[in-house]
């Protein structure tokens, strides 16, 4: 594997490419990585290169936690793997990355970095922030089920539309579990039904 980092000398360039370098061999399906710190956050793939950009204005970046830099830095490679199967919605994506990331031993860390997010968010999220809110707690449903109920019962203290629930049941529904081929397909196709018909 051919690793290229982009970055300047920074502090937060420093710890995200050192961490990064500690972690990518869990990337062994590319012949390519390319690591681009700057002030985007994207994650591409073509063939067998697979490209990452962070911005390094990220919060957790800025603040130098590097329990969860490093689970920032392993989503972002398993989500380089997702990326092959051409689902095209990042909410699915970060999903399926997640589980990825909580089945490869990162459990801890993705806890921890969600735990912190979560503490941060308004009390009465719109439906974007709502269903970010329900991110860690389908990741790890069938894989950590204490910590999933713990995400799922912190929804109790937020105040948001309850129009949200029934709208989603039947996408969290598939996504809890470990979905893959045509379930993930049939989850794409429920997560844009949500936005098509102004369900939400």
């Amino acid at each position: 594997m051919w690793l290229i980092i982009k970055s300047d000398e920074s502090p937060e360039a420093k710890l995200f490419s050192s961490i990064f370098r500690q972690e990518v061999n869990n990337l062994t399906a590319f012949a390519i990585v390319e690591l681009i710190l700057g002030d985007e956050d994207s994650v591409s793939v073509t063939g067998t290169h697979s490209r990452i950009s962070i911005d390094l204005r990220n919060d957790f970046i800025q603040e130098k936690d590097e329990k969860a830099v490093r689970f920032f830095v392993a989503q972002k490679i398993f989500l380089a793997n997702i990326k092959r199967l051409e689902i095209g919605e990042p909410f699915i994506e970060e999903i399926l990355a997640n589980k990825a990331v909580a089945k490869a031993g990162y459990e801890d860390a993705l806890v921890y970095y969600y735990y912190t997010l979560i503490s941060k968010m308004r009390k009465n999220p719109d439906f974007e922030e709502f269903m970010l809110l329900n991110v860690p707690w389908l990741s790890l449903h069938g894989i950590d089920d204490y910590d999933s109920k713990v995400f799922l019962k912190a929804l109790s203290r937020f105040d948001y539309s309850k129009k949200y629930e029934p709208a989603v049941a039947e996408l969290f529904g598939l996504l809890k579990g470990d979905i893959k081929g045509q379930d993930i397909m049939k989850a794409v196709k429920l997560y844009r039904n949500l936005y098509a018909r102004n369900q939400v």
